[in-house]
């Protein structure tokens, strides 16, 4: 699915160096598209949230939330950069994230958001386009058994964040 923003919601100063990882839940941060997945390799079901300030993942079992990533700017200053890995163990289940800061040059970032922009029409694709710049937008894609997320920052000095979570049994 993809969806284009008309206005930038939200009053959040959005940018890579801002983002922040919570396996939990912000309040209060506008959600501009919701999809619904599951994960066929574990038999559990996801919502993937974007917001306007970036995205969160809730990780459901027969119980309910098992577990949330957040990946979001909520503070002008943060407190903790976005680590590039970092686990997080619930009721049996892991969630390993990674994250990197590819080097990309506006070419590079125009192809990379073109790409996920085709790729929007998958079943487990979600790909937000924000106001301002073609190539500004959130993507998330659920797979077997986590997800991929990217974060375009294009403009003076483009830059991206690619995330991937995967959920394992330990």
């Amino acid at each position: 699915m993809h969806l284009q923003l008309d206005d930038r919601p939200g009053t959040t100063d959005v940018s890579a160096d801002g983002l922040v990882l919570r396996f939990a839940g912000t309040p209060g941060l506008d959600v501009v598209g919701t999809l619904f997945g599951t994960l066929d390799a574990l038999g559990l079901a996801v919502v993937v949230e974007v917001l306007a300030a970036s995205h969160r993942v809730h990780l459901l079992d027969d119980d309910g939330i098992l577990a949330t990533e957040q990946v979001a700017c909520v503070s002008p200053t943060p407190d903790d950069p976005l680590p590039t890995r970092a686990d997080h163990e619930v009721r049996g289940h892991r969630l390993e994230f990674r994250a990197e800061h590819p080097d990309l040059d506006a070419g590079a970032l125009a192809a990379i958001a073109a790409d996920l922009r085709s790729g929007a029409d998958d079943e487990g694709a979600l790909v937000v386009s924000f106001p301002g710049h073609r190539d500004a937008l959130t993507s998330v894609r659920v797979e077997a058994d986590g997800w991929e997320t990217w974060h375009l920052y294009p403009g003076a000095r483009p830059h991206a964040v690619r995330t991937r979570t995967q959920v394992v049994r330990p």
